[in-house]
């Protein structure tokens, strides 16, 4: 087992039940689901079956393109670290691709003309993928990782190198 390091302390100090690395996916998907559904229950009792049926289609369109891409991220950056923003970047256009050939369908077809209506369609899109921005920022801020180091962990550390040889003459050096 590898001794505790200053920032392994750090962490489980702050650790809690909200921060495994699963969550800002859990708290996205959470976040656009509420705002998907909203706009379902809005749009059914607004405009009925067209209502419900556009708030379906689209609010299914953006949760299926984001959580998939979101999974293919985070695998790769699990593997791969040195890829995740390569990744990361060409999973953003495959996404915002993917939606643009699946409007493009929608609109050649004529599902738009009468059976899903085309404002709740773009409704419950706009919502999920806002409802997921939010969710997603709440759960990498309730993840608490630390950006910066600490002046007084910084120190720890240098005791600890002080203490086990690696860069001692340094340290003694600027000891005396």
């Amino acid at each position: 087992m590898r001794p505790p390091t200053a920032m392994n302390a750090t962490n489980r100090a702050t650790a809690g039940p909200r921060s495994r690395p699963g969550t800002p996916l859990l708290v996205a998907a959470s976040a656009a689901l509420v705002a998907v559904l909203l706009v379902l229950a809005v749009g059914t009792a607004v405009s009925g079956g067209s209502g419900a049926g556009g708030a379906l289609v689209g609010g299914g369109l953006v949760l299926a393109v984001l959580v998939v891409g979101a999974v293919v991220v985070n695998a790769t950056a699990a593997r791969f670290p040195e890829l995740s923003l390569a990744v990361a970047l060409g999973v953003f256009t495959l996404e915002a691709g993917a939606l643009l050939v699946a409007f493009a369908t929608l609109d050649g077809s004529t599902l738009l003309d009468g059976t899903l209506s085309r404002g709740w369609l773009a409704g419950a899109v706009a919502a999920g993928a806002f409802g997921w921005m939010v969710g997603h920022t709440v759960g990498f801020v309730r993840l608490r990782i630390p950006a910066f180091e600490e002046p007084g962990v910084a120190a720890v550390g240098e005791a600890r190198r002080a203490t086990s040889g690696v860069g001692s003459e340094t340290v003694r050096a600027d000891a005396r």
